[in-house]
């Protein structure tokens, strides 16, 4: 679905939006809210991280990723708001009262809240930073100039990518893993990203101005040391998932296999059907290794980011060796925390790639 206009009715205080695109559940809950109007940002320069001064033939160093972490960060506290959802036990309860449906198939589930949340976001990026594109999982692009969203701009503005709720099956069944995403991309380049785990009380941030990854204010420090034998990491991943193994054969048979082949080699293999979450864990070492397979720019492109500047390794990983681009764009990757072997799931992460599409 695309945002091809934004609300007009708009008052100090009140948020009106236009019964087409979301339910009137929407419209009541944001009406009742006393949200503040964005602000614009001022002194804020946004541009490529090195820009060539074309009359001096010298490179510029031009501040701007960390200003955008924290106005991603503001959005994110600010939309933590729409959930107010304090604990997991009410989230059953709102979960029928919120409406939950389906998209392409009963395992891809969506609620008025990740619409909501969509909403906001939108507006708080938009109002502060009004030349910015935006790419939302719900709603698709908004872009002033009518340019795809995710295409470079001559005028090297600011596209957000944005996952208003990354992990909505949980939250819809009463678990605290899932969160809200938002990536800085300026040339195809991602410069800043942010994952909120409201439930879980966790802010992940980092940016490249920096090249320091954050939670909760503090620098992200791994918890746990790396084990000294592969056979002891654990690993994370959504693979196989239903398409895969509904496919034509051979494609479940081999899915199967590979999936099997994991289970053996690895101390542990963990679902937590979140990638933005996962990839943000394994920056603190939770999680050894993590393969996403089938994954969207707007799941991975803030996390990608946290878990490289934490100092771990991530392989984007395209089906077609003829395939290549930004690693944020690829459908697939491998994600390592700090310190482990870049080689450990190599063999069963390349099977995957192989596999018939």
């Amino acid at each position: 679905m695309m945002w091809s206009m934004w609300p007009s009715d708009v008052r100090r205080g009140e948020r009106f939006f236009p019964c087409s695109l979301v339910s009137p559940i929407i419209n009541a809950a944001v009406t009742t809210r006393a949200w503040p109007l964005p602000e614009p940002l001022d002194g804020v320069k946004l541009a490529r991280i090195h820009t060539v001064a074309t009359a001096s033939r010298h490179s510029t160093t031009i501040s701007g990723p960390s200003a955008l972490r924290q106005l991603a960060l503001a959005a994110a506290r600010s939309a933590t708001r729409v959930l107010d959802l304090p604990n997991k036990h009410q989230v059953n309860d709102e979960t029928v009262r919120w409406g939950t449906t389906h998209k392409t198939n009963h395992h891809d589930v969506v609620t008025d809240l990740d619409r909501a949340v969509e909403i906001h976001l939108r507006e708080f990026l938009h109002g502060r930073l009004p030349t910015s594109q935006i790419f939302g999982e719900e709603f698709g692009q908004h872009s002033p100039t009518g340019s795809p969203a995710l295409e470079p701009r001559p005028d090297h503005a600011v596209v957000w990518l944005i996952d208003p709720i990354d992990g909505t099956s949980n939250l819809a069944h009463g678990l605290d893993t899932y969160s809200i995403s938002i990536a800085a991309v300026i040339d195809d380049q991602v410069l800043a990203g942010v994952v909120v785990a409201p439930a879980m009380g966790l802010e992940f941030s980092a940016d490249t101005e920096s090249g320091t990854a954050w939670v909760n204010d503090s620098k992200l420090r791994v918890r746990r040391p790396c084990p000294q034998r592969l056979q002891d990491y654990n690993l994370v991943t959504s693979f196989p998932a239903a398409e895969i193994l509904q496919a034509r054969p051979p494609t479940p048979q081999t899915a199967l296999e590979i999936f099997g082949q994991a289970v053996c080699q690895f101390s542990t293999v963990r679902r937590m059907v979140s990638g933005a979450l996962e990839l943000c864990l394994a920056a603190q070492g939770v999680f050894d290794l993590v393969i996403g397979v089938d994954t969207k720019p707007w799941d991975i492109a803030a996390a990608q980011l946290i878990l490289q500047c934490a100092g771990g390794h991530y392989r984007p990983g395209w089906f077609s060796p003829a395939d290549s681009g930004p690693a944020h764009r690829a459908p697939c990757y491998l994600g390592l925390s700090p310190g482990r072997d870049p080689a450990a799931a190599s063999e069963v992460f390349e099977r995957i790639l192989r596999l018939p599409r």
